[in-house]
């Protein structure tokens, strides 16, 4: 079974990439606890914030992750934010459902 981290990159996490002392971030954490196979980002920053970012989080032990990236119009509701991230996974992995309850 593939493992696969889904996430919202948000200030906390870019600033840690930045260098203020707000520790290693929340995705980060998880990076350094877990083995996943793909990270697929989610976030509503600039391409100019987020692109260093993913670049640190590259530097991090697991090397051979697949990452994706998508970019979206300010935090959404959570029903335009599952229907946002159903096409944004269909656009990135045919096969993978995510269920609404």
């Amino acid at each position: 079974m593939k493992r696969i981290l889904i996430c919202w990159i948000g200030n906390t996490d870019l600033q840690a990439s930045e260098g203020q002392d707000v520790g290693v971030g929340p995705i980060a954490q998880a990076l350094d606890k877990r083995e996943f196979d793909k990270v697929f980002f989610i976030t509503d920053y600039d391409d100019t914030r987020v692109t260093p970012y993913i670049n640190w989080t590259k530097k991090k032990p697991q090397r051979h992750i697949s990452y994706f990236i998508d970019n979206f119009q300010a935090p959404p509701t959570l029903g335009k934010f599952t229907r946002l991230l159903q096409a944004s996974a269909k656009k990135h992995w045919t096969n993978m459902v995510i269920k609404q309850n």
